[in-house]
């Protein structure tokens, strides 16, 4: 009679709504399976239910890595009926132990919470592209603005600067021709000076007792036409 050995296998269908995930803060080449096993423990003992850890790694943060942290997701099954839990139902159970503030709680949430976030985090990604490229652009034109503002400024100085100076110059060539046109060109006086004359003639002959000589003027008297002649003689 030969005896056969009979093994039985479960399998679970899961999907994203029975991952619960929890967040450990330590970098994992550090984690050692002894320490993975007792946590694993803790959390069916709180959620009173069978544990399944099936997949630690590393929390991708912006594309980017984080060596020093890694996430670990469970399932959690039913001990009656082998059934998987949702994790919304896992994690409110745990939760309802957390109102003993003796027991140290784990931070757990569901896998499909972080699908959502990621699913709203590529939603919301170009409209934040797109705010921070039209902040940059307000930016841009402002400061280009002000630069074209202060620069019209400066050349409206200079420009009222040259306006000025240049004036300055015309006037004082114009004062400087007027001046130099009243020198060269003299104004007549407004009246004629009388010019004095000397009837008296001074003869060679005369001395400076008697200097004088006779002088003859001819006059008309009357209406005769005759013609006399008066004789003066200065015998000073």
């Amino acid at each position: 009679m030969r005896l056969q050995s009979v093994a039985y296998v479960s399998v679970w269908v899961y999907d994203v709504s029975h991952v619960v995930q929890m967040d450990i803060d330590e970098n994992a080449k550090d984690l050692d399976i002894d320490r993975l096993e007792n946590l694993t423990k803790v959390i069916g003992e709180l959620c009173e239910c069978e544990v399944l850890l099936f997949n630690v790694k590393y929390i991708n943060a912006d594309g980017h890595l984080l060596r020093q942290a890694v996430r670990a997701q469970f399932l959690f099954i039913n001990r009656t009926n082998d059934v998987l839990l949702p994790a919304d139902l896992a994690i409110s159970i745990i939760d309802k132990k957390a109102l003993n503030p003796r027991m140290i709680m784990p931070k757990l949430s569901a896998s499909s919470t972080y699908t959502v976030d990621a699913m709203k985090l590529s939603e919301t990604v170009p409209h934040a592209y797109f705010r921070e490229a039209a902040l940059l652009l307000a930016i841009f034109t402002f400061l280009l603005f002000s630069v074209l503002i202060i620069f019209s400024m400066i050349l409206c100085y200079h420009r009222s600067k040259f306006i000025r100076e240049k004036k300055r110059y015309e006037d004082e060539k114009i004062a400087a021709g007027s001046m130099n046109k009243a020198k060269r060109y003299k104004q007549p006086l407004p009246y004629m000076e009388s010019v004095e004359h000397n009837l008296r003639e001074k003869y060679p002959n005369a001395t400076d007792e008697n200097i004088y000589t006779t002088q003859e003027i001819k006059m008309l008297v009357g209406v005769d036409d005759t013609m006399k002649r008066v004789r003066y003689a200065d015998n000073d």
